[in-house]
């Protein structure tokens, strides 16, 4: 029904402020990169084979999109809080550059 598109577009919308809000904080206020291609990354990287890409992804989706601290995420994938943070940046490293890429 309508009230129902209506109903999930507005989650949708408050998701997608909230992912951004998370990837501007953690990407030092860099506010250029765009939520809806990295989510779309993100998924892509995720379903790639690819072990590096997999684990950038499932940190990124636990921080991001579950809204998981990175002390939460740390202890689901079973790593330091500094390394985690670590893989974070890199992962965030590696997402500019592959939207960048694209753009």
């Amino acid at each position: 029904s309508i009230g129902n598109e209506k109903v999930r577009q507005v989650y949708d919308d408050v998701l997608a402020a909230e992912v951004e809000a998370r990837f501007a904080d953690a990407a030092n206020n860099a506010t250029d990169i765009d939520t809806a291609q990295a989510v779309e990354l993100i998924n892509e990287w995720q379903t790639s084979g690819d072990q590096v890409l997999g684990r950038y992804a499932q940190l990124l989706r636990l921080n991001f999109i579950a809204g998981m601290s990175m002390e939460q995420v740390s202890s689901d994938m079973n790593l330091t809080v500094k390394t985690a943070y670590r893989i974070r940046q890199q992962a965030l490293v590696a997402v500019r550059a592959e939207l960048d890429q694209r753009n």
